[in-house]
């Protein structure tokens, strides 16, 4: 029987947004990758405050959206 577990499913409780390290820890993988992910528009993220001081964080459907396509 498939299962009907979906990426939102997985992502039930975690904020709306995350930190690269809470990305990265969320998808058990390194800083550095997120980091590349993010360098190759592979995953959706948003800045917050000035060039020079950004915060950079990743929407939890951008999270959901990247885990979908691995998901069978």
């Amino acid at each position: 029987m498939p299962s009907t577990t979906t990426a939102a499913d997985l992502l039930e409780g975690v904020p709306n947004f995350c930190t690269i390290d809470e990305t990265a820890k969320l998808l058990r993988c390194s800083r550095r990758h997120i980091n590349r992910l993010i360098a190759k528009r592979i995953l959706v993220f948003v800045k917050l405050g000035s060039e020079r001081g950004c915060k950079v964080l990743v929407p939890r459907k951008a999270i959901a959206a990247y885990i979908a396509q691995y998901l069978g």
